[in-house]
């Protein structure tokens, strides 16, 4: 589209010139153009609704890029969220694995079978206690980028 728009721009900017200079090759060159009041007019009329579109499209762009700013924040916001609830599931799942380990090694008879089981529920419960640091370091960074979305 952008390219069919650029091509049209040069055909119209080739006819014009071509209209130009037919004109002046008409009267007899540069110095026997009449210049009037009418002209300057337009072309001062040409001179700022040029000055128009060059603000609009820096505003326009201005604005796409706060957009995409905004989206791209957006988007690492779902995605810490998504991170934290899954962080905070793994350690529920590995807690209540540690308590089942802790509980089983209370009715386990056998000294060895129980310090493997209690093993197990410590290693679980260390692994539990880092995913929930994790987690809360990634509610720290969600609150961050949930500010920065507030105030953009």
């Amino acid at each position: 589209m952008k390219e069919m728009y650029a091509e049209n721009l040069q055909e119209r900017s080739f006819t014009a010139q071509r209209i130009v200079a037919d004109h002046l090759q008409s009267i007899g060159g540069s110095l026997n153009v009449v210049i009037t009041k009418k002209m300057i007019m337009d072309v001062c009329a040409a001179r700022q609704k040029y000055m128009c579109y060059l603000e609009e499209e820096r505003v326009r762009k201005s604005k796409d890029q706060m957009s995409l700013k905004r989206k791209n924040l957006t988007d690492e916001i779902g995605e810490l969220k998504v991170k934290k609830l899954r962080l905070v599931s793994e350690a529920n799942a590995l807690c209540k694995s540690a308590d089942k380990y802790s509980a089983k090694a209370e009715s386990v008879k056998s000294m060895s079978e129980i310090r493997h089981l209690v093993a197990k529920s410590n290693s679980h419960r260390k692994t539990s206690k880092d995913k929930l640091s994790e987690a809360e370091k990634v509610d720290k960074a969600l609150d961050e980028k949930l500010a920065l979305l507030k105030n953009s």
